[in-house]
């Protein structure tokens, strides 16, 4: 410590026992100016603003104080700083950003949530995508079965083009809900699944069953067809498609849909299935040639 920093602390301590408030913050303020890591005079600016009811000044300080800390490895201190700030100041963003990185850090990830939640809520406000991604992936992280959180995050890679990292997401969520029974959710997020990648057949075909089940064949037939255009053998597809034609009085392309399952089941040898396709054929349409042939004959 120099003899000068040495005298100017005495001085400042001298003033503050003489009721000289101002001299004291002056001196404190002048040796933080000179050398920004003086935790010393920072604590005591701080702390004498903070008396003062000085609240934005005594954020501010402390809030360069938690530089300081940080800066020199004192991360517990800087943390008391930082949460010292949002004492002060709750609105403080930075004083949020420094606690979400000092906490994790750390691996305190739940100490860390409550701030990552106010940085998403700020820059959801400011409408800053790019953030809110690195933001919500954090979230993500500490706690993987949090539903919303991976919907927001696969909204915001859509809002990117970030189709792959967003089905990652909605496919994700898609599995909890449905684990935890929320059918009503879990159709929403297939639907934004399958808009994000129409490449799996499987979801599309799960979705599609789900609204043939609450009889919904209109919003089913989109998804058949889609699957169809992806897998035009899939046997699951074409009865999914021919009961969907059947529900909506469609008989004609149901017949001619199971008349080309009919043809997949005689190529396997599987005659079993194709006398099952052909009666349903016939409740369909109880005249057509070709099931009344191959059941006589059968």
């Amino acid at each position: 410590m120099s003899d000068d920093r040495t005298k100017n602390l005495e001085a400042a301590l001298s003033f503050l026992e003489n009721g000289q408030n101002q001299k004291a913050m002056d001196i404190y303020f002048n040796l933080a100016e000179a050398n920004p890591l003086d935790m010393e005079a920072l604590h005591h600016l701080a702390n004498l603003q903070n008396k003062l009811m000085m609240r934005t000044e005594a954020a501010d300080t402390f809030f360069r104080l938690g530089v300081a800390l940080t800066q020199t490895e004192h991360q517990l201190r800087a943390i008391s700083a930082f949460n010292t700030v949002l004492r002060l100041e709750p609105e403080t963003i930075d004083a949020n950003v420094q606690l979400a990185n000092h906490y994790l850090e750390m691996g305190m990830s739940e100490d860390a949530r409550p701030h990552l939640e106010k940085l998403a809520a700020y820059h959801e406000g400011q409408g800053s995508t790019e953030e809110l991604i690195n933001i919500y992936q954090r979230l993500v992280d500490i706690d993987p079965k949090n539903v919303a959180t991976r919907i927001k995050l696969g909204e915001h890679y859509s809002t990117f083009q970030m189709t792959t990292e967003a089905a990652t997401q909605f496919a994700a969520a898609g599995k909890e809900l449905k684990l935890q029974g929320r059918l009503d959710e879990y159709v929403m997020v297939m639907e934004r699944l399958v808009y994000h990648d129409q490449s799996r057949v499987d979801s599309i075909l799960e979705l599609a069953n789900i609204y043939l089940q609450l009889g919904k064949p209109m919003k089913a037939l989109p998804k058949l067809r889609m699957a169809y255009e992806i897998a035009p053998s899939n046997l699951d597809t074409l009865e999914m498609l021919a009961m969907a034609f059947t529900a909506t009085g469609k008989g004609n392309k149901a017949i001619l849909t199971y008349k080309a399952m009919v043809q997949i089941f005689t190529e396997q040898g599987a005659l079993d299935m194709v006398q099952r396709i052909y009666s349903q054929i016939l409740a369909i349409d109880p005249d057509d040639e070709e099931a009344l042939r191959f059941m006589q004959g059968a």
